[in-house]
């Protein structure tokens, strides 16, 4: 999960709802991270947070992230293993569909 130093309202949430669904995320601060930044900004377009990425055992994402539409907004948005500040709904749902977490 990219992180940044100063919190917001949806970083939060994401916190929240993982440790109460018994999720540990490994966190990836891109305001102490220069490269994880950048990684981010190509991942994503922009330097959402949170984004939670379901990647492989070479830190990568398990599938490239399906594109996003011109002017679209990726907030909430499932792009197959990568989902930018989502809400609880949509978190839930994308890690049931990883299955991180039981239908």
């Amino acid at each position: 999960m990219y992180t940044r130093n100063m919190t917001c309202p949806d970083q939060t949430l994401a916190r929240q709802c993982l440790k109460e669904w018994g999720i540990a995320p490994i966190e990836i601060n891109v305001s102490l991270d220069p490269d994880a930044a950048q990684i981010l900004l190509e991942l994503v377009g922009s330097l959402s947070v949170p984004t939670i990425v379901i990647a492989d055992e070479n830190n990568e994402p398990i599938e490239p992230p399906k594109p996003i539409g011109a002017n679209r907004i990726t907030r909430n948005v499932d792009r197959g293993s990568i989902i930018s500040e989502p809400n609880r709904p949509g978190l839930r749902a994308f890690l049931v569909k990883h299955g991180l977490y039981p239908s």
